[in-house]
């Protein structure tokens, strides 16, 4: 964006950047707190639970059954913080199986190779929709719009919540009427209908536009902050 003084540069930051990294990794170059100003919280990508049959899946849930997890960001962090969170919380006793190249995981839950599968919407959207794959849980405490008749793993475990997002950040310092003024032009665009349905296409649930302000993405940013930092503590997870 071009103005007074500008251009000015935003970063579209992923949950992982802003609120992972700094509880997973050591020597962070960067504080998301310190070093930018958040403008808005535009989209969420939930992870959801996924089998091949249902009736094995169920079976395996009371042994010590396989589920595949999503490693391709991880890296040396621990891997599966969703499954981890999953199998404290509910007493399960999964065993993880990390795939640094997730559609060899996902083909691996289709073939029934792994009971489970722990994955964005994003990747098996259209795998749900076309049978290959059963959608068992969301990991989040709001319906999703790409699968709105998948059940929350909040329904079961209260406060279960461990959705991706995405939010625009400026850097630090960045004049107030520039990161309203971006703020307002993203509340615009989500309020086409073209870019809605296309989110939903790509498993995306977009924010309401009557949500979308400087003020709201830094108070979900302190709130998903303390989230991690309760959740690595509980799971025993260190800064690597």
């Amino acid at each position: 964006m071009a103005g007074p003084e500008g251009p000015y540069t935003f970063f579209f930051a992923t949950s992982a950047a802003l609120v992972g990294n700094p509880f997973l990794m050591k020597n962070l170059s960067y504080d998301p707190v310190k070093d930018f100003e958040p403008v808005a919280l535009v989209t969420r990508s939930h992870q959801v639970m996924v089998v091949q049959d249902v009736g094995r899946a169920d079976r395996a849930g009371q042994g010590l059954a396989r589920k595949a997890v999503d490693c391709r960001r991880c890296t040396p962090q621990p891997c599966g913080v969703t499954a981890r969170a999953f199998n404290k919380r509910a007493d399960t006793h999964f065993v993880l199986v990390p795939y640094p190249n997730i559609n060899q995981g996902v083909r691996d839950t289709m073939a029934g190779r792994i009971e489970v599968g722990v994955f964005s919407i994003s990747v098996v959207e259209s795998l749900i929709r076309d049978g290959a794959l059963r959608a068992i849980a969301i990991a989040a405490n709001k319906k999703s719009a790409a699968l709105p008749d998948a059940p929350l793993i909040s329904e079961t475990l209260a406060g279960f919540d461990l959705s991706g997002w995405f939010m625009l950040m400026a850097p630090a310092g960045t004049p107030k009427p520039i990161v309203d003024r971006m703020s307002a032009a993203i509340a615009t665009a989500i309020r086409d209908p073209k870019i809605a349905e296309m989110g939903r296409k790509l498993g995306f649930d977009l924010e309401g536009p009557e949500a979308i302000n400087p003020q709201r993405a830094a108070a979900y940013l302190q709130e998903q902050l303390a989230l991690w930092k309760q959740l690595t503590a509980e799971l025993g997870i260190e800064a690597q």
